[in-house]
């Protein structure tokens, strides 16, 4: 059986702390990319999940649903995790475009990597607690997450 999700108030402050980040300053972030771009503002908000973005939405919103705690860390680490690790890369040849900048630099560092640490450590201290099983469950959302993420991000590569 899982564990409650968010056992404590600290686990809910740290998930809060990076729930925040995201409805702040990555979301003024994007608010500014789409100005820059030139998008109308009706076609910014409210679209549906679509293509390559379903499969990761319909994912993170089951394991909200349906797993515990350590199961939606493994799939937030997942996804995090790899856009710390390719956004930190990316920033040390900075794109030519401003607002792709502001996003890799947003997430290669400050508050962002902060949460990814918290989120890693969550995971490495409770897992070897976990029965085998469920540390198996654990592995297997995480990779399931990160081939979402991944076919997400490859989108618009595909033909």
């Amino acid at each position: 059986m899982p564990s409650p999700k968010a056992p404590s108030f600290q686990e809910r402050r740290r998930l809060g702390l990076g729930l925040y980040g995201l409805v702040t300053h990555q979301e003024q972030v994007f608010i500014d990319a789409f100005e820059r771009m030139g998008a109308p503002a009706g076609e910014r908000a409210g679209l549906a999940p679509q293509g390559l973005a379903l499969p990761l939405h319909a994912l993170f919103l089951r394991v909200a649903e349906t797993e515990g705690y350590e199961e939606i860390l493994a799939c937030t680490l997942a996804a995090e995790w790899m856009y710390l690790t390719w956004c930190s890369a990316a920033n040390q040849s900075p794109s030519s475009r401003d607002y792709i900048c502001d996003w890799v630099a947003l997430h290669a560092g400050g508050p962002f990597a902060e949460h990814v640490a918290w989120v890693r450590s969550e995971i490495d201290t409770r897992g070897p607690t976990l029965a085998e099983a469920r540390q198996g469950r654990l592995s297997a959302l995480f990779e399931e997450a990160l081939r979402a993420e991944i076919a997400f991000h490859d989108a618009p590569y595909a033909g």
